[in-house]
């Protein structure tokens, strides 16, 4: 979170791994030198025009080109899957609404997530995939 703002920012930037296993956990590089960072989704500029706004989870997939992240905006957890391309950060498909929280990317092309009605009833919980061929590839 940047100090003076409300919200996360999302970013991304290369990582020297010398040889080691990469982590999201990585701490990014902060010396002069280090590479530029990309931002991903800044959450401030998302929650402007909202009264309520919650990110309830992000997740980039395998292959780096795909982020989803579910959002309510109401405060009724209700939630709305965006998916997005992480380089260009645009929409790569209409949301997906009346999800809850639980999204995870099966390898690069496959968004796993569970739907459900508009009275958040648990008895009418159904999961489903999405799949995206030609933004993966």
């Amino acid at each position: 979170m940047i100090v003076g703002k409300e919200y996360v920012q999302h970013y991304r930037s290369l990582v020297s791994n010398n040889g080691a296993s990469l982590s999201v956990y990585d701490i990014m590089p902060t010396r002069p030198d280090a590479p530029p960072e990309h931002v991903i989704l800044d959450e401030n500029i998302k929650a402007q025009e909202q009264a309520y706004y919650s990110i309830a989870a992000f997740k980039v997939s395998a292959n780096n080109k795909l982020v989803a992240y579910v959002r309510d905006t109401k405060g009724y957890e209700i939630y709305t899957i965006y998916v997005i391309d992480a380089e260009m950060r645009t929409p790569v498909r209409k949301p997906l609404v009346c999800v809850t929280s639980y999204l995870e990317w099966i390898g690069d092309e496959v968004l796993v997530y569970i739907t459900m009605d508009e009275k958040n009833e648990d008895e009418n919980l159904k999961w489903l995939t999405h799949y995206f061929p030609t933004i993966a590839a």
